[in-house]
């Protein structure tokens, strides 16, 4: 069996590796949906 952490990315790490950007865009914008979708611009890795 394959280890899928090497295969694929952690979901839960990647939002602690850019806890700070994720943060700064819901205070921004007050919304976590909206911030969300302002992110997946901003980090290629959400693509």
């Amino acid at each position: 069996m394959a280890n899928n952490k090497t295969t694929k990315s952690d979901p839960f790490q990647f939002m602690i590796n850019n806890r700070k950007v994720i943060i700064n865009e819901i205070r921004t914008n007050g919304s976590i949906p909206k911030a969300w979708d302002l992110l997946s611009d901003k980090i290629p890795e959400l693509k």
